[in-house]
């Protein structure tokens, strides 16, 4: 019989800590956000697969006005056509690629944002039609357990995610974007980078 774990030492992330620190991101999204939805991604669904499906994330904040989906992608329309959010279970180096593959194989085309890689890419869909963007990401990776530890050849992340704007796709890069411009008055308050901010 193989061992598993049923206590976690005080300095892990388990389920209590990853919940209320959701909640916490949640509750301060909303307060600049009318609307807020969310699809599952290979790490959200980790209490999922532990039950076989009987719990969920999205089942521990049914007080917040957020909508919460079991699928790993969503669809809505923009003054400029319609945009696919894709979590998709394939990892690439070069996660644009991707986005251009998973649009050649569905059949309803659109614009697309592609998460899962950890690296902020634009490209256009193969037929030229339709914008081709991966996310970056949120996270510290060096506070990101099999990030930090790892030796590989593996290409580094971005920390980045994307904004639209009256349809249009904004990559809001830490590096890229001029944050003085897009946080105003609240750019006082910025954490100071070292060669960012």
């Amino acid at each position: 019989m193989s061992f598993v774990a049923t206590i976690l030492n005080e300095t892990e992330l388990n389920m209590s800590s990853t919940v209320q620190l959701t909640r916490e991101v949640l509750l301060a999204f909303l307060e600049w956000y009318t609307n807020i939805w969310l699809i599952e991604g290979n790490h959200d669904n980790r209490i999922a697969r532990a039950t076989h499906g009987n719990v969920h994330l999205g089942m521990f904040f049914p007080d917040l006005p957020i909508r919460y989906s079991r699928y790993p992608f969503m669809y809505f329309d923009t003054s400029r056509g319609p945009v696919k959010v894709v979590h998709p279970q394939n990892f690439s180096g070069d996660p644009v690629v991707l986005a251009q593959q998973l649009y050649s194989v569905t059949p309803e085309k659109s614009h697309y944002i592609v998460a899962h890689c950890h690296r902020e890419q634009f490209g256009w869909s193969p037929d030229g039609r339709f914008e081709m963007h991966t996310l970056g990401t949120g996270r510290d990776q060096m506070r990101t357990k099999y990030k930090a530890t790892a030796v590989n050849k593996h290409k580094q992340w971005d920390a980045s995610f994307i904004m639209i704007r009256d349809g249009f796709i904004h990559p809001m890069s830490l590096k890229r974007t001029d944050w003085k411009r897009e946080l105003g008055p609240l750019y006082q308050y910025a954490p100071e980078i070292p060669g960012i901010i």
